[in-house]
């Protein structure tokens, strides 16, 4: 048997919830079967999985310590040292600086490495981070990290109701003189890629995305993106549509491009990266945060780009 007290970091969630982040290698249908076997008490009662934890409950899992260790030994976090760039950190929040080639989130893979996993390390032991704003694998910037479920779910709350506002610098090949808005509507499909429409489609959600030259050079122009809806590959598939193909992309880029990029400069992803997050909502938890502009540096093949042909953002 297994108690555990709940703690603030973990309170605010559904039981089931809870289980499931502790028991990390059981599948749902395991902790729901234990549930209704009566394998779970909550404060010495039989646990129904839909209640919400609070701080100082206790919670007792009737699984022997071995089957509780075979459960809980899927994580194997081995982030480099030093590699949590952190911009910004209180209590609640931690703003960090992710590099191109890290999750934002950890996937099923057995051995982890993300944003979220290296915060876990960081943080103290009773914190369960998780990210809010999640960037691609190779998209760098600012990324919003919840270090309490409440202030996740601040966070949370604050992008899906256009409260932060965000801001990328991207290199997209071709000759871009004016400011530009796309409206599109995109659908995720069963290749994770961002399937782009003109006209209301099934399945598709809205997007609109501001773009804004900067600079232009080598067939290229910088672009500042304010995206005002957070879909899947948004600004990829948006410049795509465009005529207007991300450098080093990939999955939505132009082939003879990204070969002259990688030979020329090492480029092997895209040149996207979050350069601002700003925060307008000025109620709640982190309402403190209300008119904070937080900047993430270039990382440096792309700050090297721009530094060989004067430009500076």
């Amino acid at each position: 048997m297994r108690e555990i007290i709940v703690t603030a970091a973990n309170c605010g969630q559904r039981l089931d919830r809870f289980l499931l982040k502790h028991l990390d290698r059981a599948p749902r249908s395991f902790v729901q079967k234990m549930i209704r076997k009566r394998g779970v008490k909550l404060n010495d009662t039989k646990a129904a999985g839909n209640e919400t934890v609070r701080e100082g409950d206790t919670v007792r899992i009737f699984l022997s310590d071995e089957v509780i260790a075979g459960l809980t030994a899927g994580k194997c976090v081995n982030p480099d040292a030093g590699s949590l760039h952190i911009i910004y950190e209180d209590g609640n929040v931690l703003i960090v600086n992710k590099p191109p080639g890290v999750l934002s989130q950890p996937d099923s893979a057995e051995i982890r490495d993300s944003v979220a996993d290296r915060a876990a390390l960081y943080l103290p032991p009773v914190c369960t981070p998780a990210v809010a704003n999640r960037l691609d694998r190779n998209t760098s910037g600012c990324v919003a990290v919840g270090a309490t479920n409440a202030a996740l779910a601040w966070l949370n709350r604050a992008f899906a109701e256009g409260d932060c506002e965000k801001m990328y610098l991207v290199l997209a090949a071709g000759d871009v003189r004016e400011p530009f808005a796309v409206r599109v509507y995109l659908r995720k499909n069963s290749h994770k890629v961002a399937e782009v429409y003109a006209q209301p489609t099934d399945g598709a959600k809205y997007a609109v995305t501001e773009f804004e030259p900067m600079a232009a050079f080598r067939g290229c122009t910088l672009l500042r993106a304010r995206p005002g809806t957070g879909r899947f590959h948004q600004i990829r598939a948006s410049l795509k549509f465009a005529g207007y193909a991300v450098v080093g992309d990939a999955k939505y880029g132009d082939p003879r491009v990204n070969t002259d990029f990688r030979r020329a400069f090492g480029v092997t992803s895209q040149l996207l990266h979050c350069e601002s997050l700003t925060f307008t909502r000025e109620d709640g938890l982190l309402g403190y945060l209300e008119g904070r502009k937080f900047r993430a540096e270039l990382p440096e093949g792309f700050a090297g780009i721009l530094q060989k042909y004067g430009v500076r953002v």
